[in-house]
């Protein structure tokens, strides 16, 4: 099947990628996009979900890393423990991996302010910076501006770096443009995991999860 011919919902960072890519060069990222997709179509109906998702997002950390090595904007990444700014951003996430986070909650006696997430459910994408600015951290950010759940985090903060100053990050300086480290791999595997579920926003999907169990 020609890339074409796929309806393929690509994110900001992979299409960046394509637009700067030769003909053969897109033909190939395609080419990898339908192997990692085979092989996570197959091990979802073969094995348990969530030990395939949490396999996929340690790929994601792999791809990084051998990128990280070879890539001279990675020199440049500012992020560091305690960097906070890109956690009061929106977060999409697929199902699965709202699940992954819901046992890693479960297993860790992991607890969150769930009024907040009940607030922060109501907001989208384009909505997320009209709440009050107490509302826009992460159910998961600790008081000590580190992840709950860093582990099990998802595909969308895994492959987030910023190689500029980190207060361009923050979500009240708008329209600010950012340097970004961009691992090709890391960005086709998360496009897959998109692709295959589906995504929403994180407390959209979270608060669903835990409503669900009651």
């Amino acid at each position: 099947m020609k890339p074409q011919q796929e309806y393929i919902i690509l994110s900001d960072n992979l299409k960046g990628i394509l637009e700067q890519c030769s003909p053969e060069e897109k033909e190939a990222i395609f080419e990898r996009y339908r192997h990692y997709q085979g092989q996570y179509a197959y091990h979802m109906k073969n094995n348990y979900p969530l030990s395939v998702i949490a396999s996929f997002l340690k790929e994601i950390d792999n791809q990084i890393e051998k990128q990280f090595s070879t890539d001279p904007v990675a020199k440049e990444v500012k992020c560091k423990k305690g960097c906070y700014f890109c956690c009061e951003q929106n977060v999409d996430v697929s199902i699965n991996e709202a699940m992954l986070l819901r046992q890693a909650m479960k297993e860790d006696d992991i607890q969150i302010d769930m009024e907040k997430l009940k607030r922060q459910a109501k907001y989208t994408y384009d909505t997320w910076s009209e709440q009050p600015e107490e509302d826009w951290s992460c159910v998961f950010l600790q008081e000590d501006k580190t992840c709950a759940v860093y582990d099990w985090r998802p595909a969308s903060c895994r492959k987030y770096f910023s190689a500029s100053p980190p207060k361009l990050c923050d979500i009240r300086r708008r329209n600010q443009k950012i340097r970004r480290f961009v691992s090709t791999y890391a960005e086709i595997l998360g496009t897959v995991i998109f692709n295959r579920e589906g995504s929403g926003n994180l407390p959209n999907i979270l608060l669903k999860l835990i409503d669900n169990e009651t």
